[in-house]
């Protein structure tokens, strides 16, 4: 499902895989009760959520972590998978019997693409054993309390989803009539026309386009979509994005691929999307991170109006303490944002406001790390002056060599640097 948004929570999680075994099915139930117990736009003490998934009370700090009720909803849906995959249980343990995939698929009356949307809305997934001996495996597990609870809180979206049925015949012949009609008099893709029809007849879009690209395939003479081409090839994909990062217009790639302009850009956003999925953040994190009003308290303004690309200064002074604080702060959270932001692109179709979103973000991020290296430098060139004149003659060449290390050292220490140990840089 990914990774945690909070970072007391995935050590909590940790900490519950050396529980004994009835403690953490405990748990891991008081966690899913939790679950629907929680507001996402609530804020939720620390000791609180401990409290309410161990029964156990720590005693109350000065500056408690508050964690926010989205983020902490989506990591005990996490929680509950990964910690359950450890206790390496049978599905016979269970009373009643847990549903595997198509079970529930059977007993909420939706697709298997549907059920994975749904486990990261509520729907509380944990993996146990079916079979025995050599058929043994360990799959998704569905407990009834789990599906009963779901279902409980989404009755009215259910019953629209179960609206959706299978095309007959004669569906599928008028569909195709009034698709061919529309298809005569303007130029349009597959996906429009089937979002159009989506609006007059019980089918989601994606089944009634996947008809109507199945009928083209089977009847290429009688085809709705005659100019309609094949979808771009992974090889084709970099061909694009190559070309656009050099600069070549997208009206040109359209008519060498014979794709639209929203294909194009498609097929450019995955791309950049792969390419932000690739990289590796590393932040030290913070529990102010997570506050509804860290943009303010972080950032003194809007996350957004804050990053604004500036000039690197050619020469820093040393930063005051207050300084130090405020930039650091801001150096991890705009990284935490970036990866917060990347976690949460769309897998099928990432928008671009959130590529440039996340791009932008670890620009800043580069901009406020070159601050601290430049007003840092003269702790390199002093410790290697100190050093020579201790050790060796005043060698140019070796004093380059020294700069050089201990600027690695320098960048490296940046990164991990933790403010709120309270010392100095």
């Amino acid at each position: 499902m990914g990774h945690y948004l909070t970072k007391p929570i995935e050590e909590l999680a940790s900490q519950m895989a050396f529980t004994p075994p009835d403690v953490r099915r405990e748990q891991l139930d008081h966690a899913e009760r939790l679950y629907w117990e929680l507001e996402d736009d609530g804020s939720y003490p620390l000791d609180y959520v401990i409290y309410r998934l161990t029964s156990y009370r720590a005693d109350g700090s000065d500056r408690p972590t508050i964690l926010v009720g989205e983020a902490l909803r989506r990591d005990l849906l996490q929680m509950v998978e990964r910690v359950s995959e450890t206790l390496d249980d049978s599905a016979t343990r269970y009373e009643p019997a847990p549903l595997d995939l198509d079970g529930v698929c059977d007993r909420l009356g939706v697709t298997a693409k549907t059920i994975s949307r749904y486990r990261k809305e509520g729907l509380f997934a944990r993996r146990l054993a079916f079979g025995t001996g050599k058929r043994r495996r360990v799959k998704l597990a569905f407990l009834p309390d789990s599906v009963e609870r779901f279902t409980a809180a989404n009755t009215g979206r259910l019953s629209k989803a179960r609206a959706f049925e299978r095309i007959d015949d004669e569906t599928r012949f008028a569909m195709i009539l009034r698709a061919r009609r529309i298809a005569s008099r303007v130029t349009v893709s597959p996906f429009r026309v089937a979002g159009y029809l989506a609006g007059k007849y019980p089918h989601s879009t994606e089944a009634i386009r996947k008809m109507l690209i199945e009928h083209d395939r089977r009847s290429p003479r009688f085809a709705v979509f005659r100019d309609h081409t094949h979808p771009l090839t992974e090889r084709q994909r970099r061909v694009i994005a190559r070309a656009y990062r050099r600069g070549v217009k997208v009206s040109q790639m359209c008519l060498r691929f014979g794709k639209t302009r929203d294909a194009i850009y498609r097929a450019i956003n995955h791309d950049r999307a792969r390419a932000l999925q690739e990289m590796s953040i590393r932040y030290v994190a913070n529990p102010t991170f997570e506050l509804p009003n860290a943009d303010q308290v972080i950032m003194d303004s809007d996350l957004s109006a804050s990053i604004e690309e500036t000039q690197t200064p050619q020469e820093a002074e040393p930063l005051s303490a207050e300084q130090e604080r405020t930039l650091f702060a801001r150096y991890n959270y705009v990284k935490y944002s970036a990866e917060q932001t990347i976690a949460d692109l769309d897998r099928l179709r990432p928008r671009a406001g959130d590529l440039d979103r996340a791009e932008t973000l670890l620009r800043h991020a580069r901009h406020i790390k070159q601050q601290l290296s430049r007003s840092y430098i003269y702790l390199v060139v002093a410790t290697a002056r100190r050093h020579l004149d201790t050790h060796t003659p005043m060698q140019n060449d070796a004093l380059t060599d020294l700069i050089g290390e201990g600027n690695l050292i320098l960048l490296h220490t940046i990164e991990t640097f933790d403010i709120a140990r309270g010392n100095r840089f």
